[in-house]
């Protein structure tokens, strides 16, 4: 459910990019990682490649929970993340007759758009960023996807899993 919020996660190119061989701000990492690991890491503040002590990453979830909620960066886009999904209404294409698959395509599309627009987006194809630094400004034009995705990734497992438990997604 959160994987698939993530760009490179929705990506054949060079295994999801992992095959892209690029450095981050002095870091050799691929582009998938940097993606994954790297910008989030910025993000928080951190190094490249270290692992977020347990008061960090609880500090970076209660930003991204602020932004969902009301007078938050994506408070008014929440329930459009989840609309469609009911469970209870044939019609729906989130219904319970094909609610994986339905919600798994529209997930991957969603994400593969970043590909497409931003995370391999060079003119010159996505091998241009064999080699490159990315830690600067490509950085900075990625970490708005980073957050909304990631933010899109909570919301919806939390949906999933109010839906799940409590037949509807309450948001």
């Amino acid at each position: 459910m959160g994987d698939i919020s993530q760009p490179l996660h929705t990506e054949a190119f060079g295994r999801g990019a992992n095959n892209l061989t690029v450095t981050y701000n002095g870091y050799s990492t691929n582009m998938h990682a940097a993606w994954d690991t790297s910008i989030p890491n910025n993000i928080m503040g951190l190094t490249p490649s270290k692992s977020p002590s347990m008061t960090v990453s609880k500090q970076f979830s209660e930003q991204l929970l602020a932004s969902v909620q009301s007078g938050g960066t994506y408070a008014q886009d929440v329930s459009s993340w989840v609309s469609a999904w009911n469970i209870n209404s044939p019609s729906s294409p989130y219904s319970i007759l094909n609610t994986v698959e339905a919600i798994a395509t529209t997930f991957a599309q969603e994400s593969n758009e970043y590909v497409c627009q931003y995370a391999l987006s060079d003119p010159n194809g996505p091998n241009a960023y064999n080699g490159e630094e990315i830690g600067g400004t490509y950085s900075t034009g990625a970490v708005p996807i980073v957050e909304l995705q990631l933010a899109k990734a909570g919301v919806r497992l939390a949906a999933w899993l109010n839906l799940i438990f409590a037949g509807e997604t309450g948001f």
